[in-house]
């Protein structure tokens, strides 16, 4: 009798250690977010993220300016609308032709300033 009640306490024990011992933590998802002239800055960060309205965010240690993200937007814009212009003009039939607005729509993307981190046009 006295063997079944120390196995029925060490069972206890390991059922409560087992559900104890196994925490989970959920984190709350932050998200940063700034609005320039052009590009919306964003990004989830993974430890820290500041935003200054309309200037910049820092995300994870990486400083991306609106400045930079709008002359990104608006090279990349021009060369979205010049492509949407081609494909309206040159494959309404879609016959194939397509292909060449592709090489032009590159070439203008070339052109273009990199595009900053956390950027969205």
């Amino acid at each position: 009798m006295r063997r079944a009640l120390i196995l029925v306490g060490l069972l206890v024990v390991v059922a409560l250690a087992g559900s104890m011992g196994g925490t989970s933590s959920a984190q709350a998802t932050t998200m940063c977010t700034t609005t320039c002239t052009v590009a919306t800055l964003s990004c989830t960060p993974v430890s820290s993220c500041t935003s200054v309205p309309g200037t910049s965010i820092t995300c994870d240690g990486t400083t991306t300016t609106c400045s930079a993200a709008d002359a990104y937007c608006s090279c990349s814009n021009q060369c979205l609308a010049a492509y949407n212009h081609c494909l309206d003009n040159i494959c309404p039939n879609d016959t194939g032709e397509c292909l060449r607005c592709a090489g032009p729509y590159q070439r203008c993307l070339n052109n273009c300033p990199p595009k900053p981190a956390n950027t969205y046009c």
